[in-house]
C-alpha cells in the first residue's frame, strides 16, 4: 500500500507539472520564447556590462513612485510620478538625447505617418508615437526571443523594447537592463518600466502580457559617460 502511494503521489506530481506548463505556454503571448527550466537548479543572476540608459533609468527607481498617464501643460508629469513612456523620456533626457523635441519635429514633418492629432503636451508620451519614431530614427532590431537569439545576446543593455496593447489596457514601453537571468544555456535580460507602481527592475520581457512589437537601439548616446 505504501508503494502505491508514493507512485500514486509521482503520477499526481507529473500531472500538475504538465498542467502548470501547459498553462504557462497557452498564457503567453509571445510564441516560440525562450525561458530558463523551472527545474533548472543552476539558473542564477548576474550583471553584464551597462548603459547609460540602463543607469539612468536604475536612478529613477524609488524616485518615481506613482504611475500617472494624466494630461500636463508643458508636458512633463511630477518627478515622482509619470507613465511608461515617462521613464524612457527621462532616461534618455538624462544623457541628453531630448525626445520630446526630436519626436514633436518629426511629427510636424511627417503628420501622416502618426495616429493621432499633433499636440506638443503629450506627443511623446504615447506609446505608439514613440515607436513610430524610433523605428524611423533608431535601429531596428530582431524581436526574436527563442534559445538561439538569446544565445546571440541580440537584446543589449539599453535597448528599448515595446509592446502592443494589452486587450482592455494599454500600450507598453521599456528599457533593457544590463542584470539577466542565466541557465548556462542563454541570458535573458529583465527590463525597467513603469507599469503601475512607479519605476521598477523585473524579468517580465518574455511574461508581459502582450506581444513585443518592437525592439529598438539609439546609437546617439555618449557611452563613455
Amino acid at each position: 500500500m505504501k508503494k502505491k502511494n508514493i507512485i500514486l503521489s509521482f503520477i499526481v506530481v507529473i500531472v500538475a507539472l504538465f498542467v502548470f506548463l501547459a498553462l504557462n505556454s497557452k498564457n503567453s503571448s509571445n510564441t516560440n520564447y525562450y525561458k530558463p527550466s523551472i527545474l533548472d537548479t543552476n539558473v542564477k543572476i548576474e550583471y553584464l556590462e551597462s548603459h547609460p540608459l540602463v543607469e539612468s533609468a536604475k536612478k529613477q527607481i524609488g524616485v518615481v513612485t506613482k504611475y500617472d498617464s494624466s494630461y500636463y501643460q508643458g508636458g512633463y508629469p511630477p518627478d515622482d510620478s509619470g507613465a511608461c513612456t515617462d521613464l524612457v523620456e527621462r532616461a534618455l533626457r538624462d544623457n541628453g538625447y531630448l525626445l520630446k523635441d526630436l519626436l514633436d519635429k518629426d511629427m510636424r514633418e511627417n503628420p501622416g505617418l502618426y495616429p493621432q492629432d499633433f499636440d506638443a503636451n503629450i506627443n511623446f508620451r504615447r506609446v505608439r508615437n514613440v515607436k513610430i519614431y524610433l523605428a524611423r530614427q533608431a535601429e531596428s532590431l530582431s524581436t526574436c526571443t527563442s534559445l538561439d537569439c538569446f544565445k546571440q545576446d541580440l537584446w543589449q543593455a539599453g535597448d528599448i523594447v515595446t509592446y502592443e496593447k494589452i486587450p482592455g489596457g494599454l500600450w507598453h514601453i521599456a528599457i533593457i537592463s544590463n542584470k539577466v537571468t542565466s541557465d548556462g544555456l542563454a541570458r535573458v535580460p529583465y527590463i525597467i518600466h513603469n507599469h503601475g507602481q512607479g519605476a521598477v527592475e523585473n524579468n517580465l520581457l518574455l511574461t508581459w502580457p502582450a506581444k513585443i512589437s518592437g525592439h529598438y537601439r539609439i546609437n546617439d548616446i555618449d557611452l563613455s559617460s
